[in-house]
């Protein structure tokens, strides 16, 4: 009888020829560094425009403050902006206070320009105070506090209101 022998298969012999990408298709590693540039540019690009929003915004969304859209360098007058204004009715038809009907919520003076919320609280038969703050944060003449705060319950008539505007100054 015959004795097979078990022979070891020859050595296999690594190609010298570069792997290929993309199923078999050639300049596939060029095409991934053509998507990779692109998402860099589309992310730069969003980047740059949110920094440009950021730096042009008005200010007019933030927290209701239309008060510092316009830039003062240190040691500038920051003038009135007397387009600030609100109308009377906000005094005269001020919403009831749901804890006690027989009041008034204060209404919202902030960022104002004085004349427009002294306007207002006089329609109103309502009294105010007002006092200065040095700063050019803020235009002249523009309410940046108020007392009693808004919503806050103030009788009908003879209500009285302290009203901080700023100087437009450098503090």
């Amino acid at each position: 009888m015959y004795k097979r022998q078990h022979q070891t298969p020859p050595p296999y012999a690594m190609s010298s020829q570069p792997a290929v990408s993309g199923a078999g298709r050639g300049g596939g590693s060029s095409r991934s560094r053509w998507i990779v540039v692109g998402s860099a540019v589309v992310a730069l690009a969003a980047v740059g425009g949110l920094i440009g929003a950021l730096v042009t915004d008005d200010d007019d969304s933030k927290n209701g403050d239309p008060g510092t859209s316009d830039f003062a360098a240190d040691g500038e007058h920051k003038p009135p902006e007397r387009n600030r204004t609100m109308k009377t009715d906000a005094c005269t038809d001020a919403r009831e206070d749901t804890n006690d009907p027989a009041k008034v919520q204060a209404p919202n003076f902030m960022y104002k320009d004085i004349l427009s919320a002294k306007a207002c609280i006089d329609a109103a038969g309502w009294t105010v105070k007002v006092i200065e703050m040095p700063g050019n944060t803020y235009a002249e003449d523009q309410v940046i506090d108020q007392f009693p705060t808004t919503g806050t319950a103030v009788a009908e008539r003879g209500a009285h209101f302290e009203l901080r505007i700023a100087t437009g100054d450098p503090a």
